[in-house]
């Protein structure tokens, strides 16, 4: 045999035995592994053949796509139990036949996984249901801190009810007024009083944050609990994919995404590249010479970082090019050196892998023909650079079909600290309970982007949503029923959100300012000193511009 024969055949020698390999382990695992359903029959009725088959497509899902699977197993999540739980429930709807209909076994498995879920994390859902949000409710009760002989005094300064807008009105609940009158004193928990700007001077608004619908809560007045009235925030009425809005001395710049749906174009992909390219011109060449830059992230539920990356180096850093190595290390800023992925990604991985291949061919006999945006350029870059690390991941998933988890070491960038930034005013955040996921990392990305420089980050509004830590969901369809299931499958255990204001998940970010929508425009004018925002924000109180 000649020993050029050898470059080929001891290669194909090793491929089949790793697929051998793979096949044996695959048959050995006592988890099935071809249990993905891409599409769903979605009946009306369901017989009870079918529903043991959705039950079992739900156990696969929840112990091989869910990341959280094995933590809440050690805080005591019983898996058998749930079932059993959930068997009993459904005993109970079936009919004579033991058919079921299928919207009362779709709510009957949300609401049992969902009250057995023992850990906190806001992108799991099941059916469409996940866990409530910690919202900030408001009361009417305007107080300010008062230095005495004898210490810090909290006097009543105000109990008067928000001017809510004509068209809210009619759907806010009338409540009755609190008993209590300026110049008594506060004496309950200073927990409950939370920064507020009205006017020229700081002072503090008595509230609460809770789960659920609360209409009143007792509040301690010259040492006796008092009834008293309070609301959360409306929700915004209008969200845009992107807007502007500027003064002599200010940049409003509103998203409702970080994923550019809305735009338009031939395709989606097209639509979503071009109108992030304007939307990073328009930022970059309008914020010059500008004072303030107003960021609204009201109603924000997240999407790629990279681009809010992107979006803040162009408004931070006057560079004519900049690089997708700096890019690159803003992403760094505020993630740690791996994310760990769940099980059910190898298959991903593998897709990924051939897909890429296959697309660099025709990259290669397209490259002539189409022009390609900058946030394309900047992606192909940064991804270029993980493509080793997929390919091993994935090939890791091939031989040992079902490892635990999967440790993906993040690239690291080649440069080493952040140049010299041209902008030196202050960035102003607005937040909402709807602010989630990339909205709550691009605000640590800003923070972080600020430490040690003359820019100052000044949060406006209410706490964000508190979905961080646990992101990369999955949906997931049961394929009888139709219902779905959104997994996290990777999780970030970074300490770059290490910051006062950020209250963990669950909770999110805390503003330095607490406003209502009604009064976030008041808010910002205030603070800004620009009366010119009075008119140019007009309408900032039904949502964004």
């Amino acid at each position: 045999m000649k020993k050029r024969h050898l470059f080929w055949i001891i290669p194909a020698c090793l491929i089949a035995g790793l697929l051998v390999f793979s096949l044996i382990a695959h048959l050995i695992s006592p988890v099935e592994s071809k249990r993905m359903v891409k599409k769903s029959k979605v009946l009306n009725e369901l017989t009870l053949e079918q529903q043991k088959k959705d039950l079992n497509y739900l156990r696969y899902y929840l112990t091989q796509n869910y990341i959280n699977y094995d933590t809440m197993v050690e805080n005591g999540f019983d898996i058998d139990d749930v079932f059993d739980q959930i068997e009993k429930a459904l005993k109970k709807d079936r009919r004579n036949n033991n058919t079921i209909e299928s919207n009362i076994f779709r709510s009957t498995i949300s609401r049992i996984v969902i009250q057995n879920i023992n850990i906190v994390d806001k992108h799991f859902s099941v059916c469409g249901v996940g866990q409530k949000d910690n919202l900030f409710y408001f009361s009417d009760i305007y107080i300010k801190a008062q230095e005495t002989t004898n210490g810090t005094k909290y006097i009543v300064v105000k109990n008067q009810e928000e001017d809510f807008p004509e068209n809210v009105k009619k759907y806010i609940h009338k409540l009755e007024p609190a008993d209590i009158k300026p110049g008594q004193e506060y004496t309950g928990s200073t927990d409950n009083l939370y920064q507020w700007f009205d006017g020229k001077e700081k002072i503090y608004r008595f509230g609460t944050i809770a789960k659920g619908d609360i209409n009143n809560v007792f509040i301690q007045i010259d040492g006796k609990p008092v009834k008293a009235p309070v609301r959360s925030t409306y929700s915004l009425s209008n969200v845009k994919a992107q807007g502007f809005k500027e003064t002599d001395k200010s940049l409003y710049l509103s998203l409702s995404n970080f994923m550019f749906e809305q735009a338009s174009g031939s395709t989606l992909q097209e639509r979503n590249k071009n109108e992030f390219d304007k939307l990073i011109k328009n930022a970059k060449d309008k914020s010059k010479g500008k004072e303030n830059i107003i960021i609204d992230l009201r109603g924000n539920p997240g999407g790629e970082l990279l681009r809010s990356a992107m979006i803040l180096g162009n408004l931070f850093y006057d560079e004519k090019d900049i690089s997708a190595d700096l890019f690159q290390f803003l992403t760094n800023l505020i993630d740690d050196d791996y994310v760990i992925y769940s099980p059910s990604l190898g298959s991903k991985y593998r897709s990924l892998f051939f897909m890429q291949i296959k697309n660099s061919f025709k990259n290669r006999k397209n490259s002539k023909k189409n022009e390609k945006h900058e946030s394309e350029i900047y992606s192909e870059e940064i991804y270029k650079k993980f493509f080793h690390q997929r390919t091993r991941n994935a090939f890791l998933q091939l031989l040992i079909p079902h490892r635990k988890i999967v440790k993906f070491p993040y690239k690291k960038s080649s440069i080493t600290r952040l140049p010299e930034n041209s902008f030196h005013g202050t960035i102003y955040l607005l937040t909402d309970p709807y602010s989630a996921s990339c909205s709550e990392y691009t605000v640590a990305l800003a923070h972080n982007m600020a430490k040690n420089t003359d820019v100052k980050i000044c949060q406006i509004g209410q706490n964000t949503n508190g979905a961080v830590f646990y992101f990369n969901p999955h949906t997931v369809v049961l394929p009888y029923s139709g219902g779905w299931l959104t997994l996290p499958t990777a999780v970030n255990r970074t300490k770059n959100f290490d910051y006062d204001n950020f209250k963990g998940e669950g909770f999110g970010w805390f503003p330095d300012y607490w406003s209502s929508n009604q009064n976030i425009a008041n808010t910002l004018v205030n603070l800004t000193g620009d009366n010119q925002l009075q008119e140019t924000l007009k309408g900032l109180e039904k949502g964004q511009l």
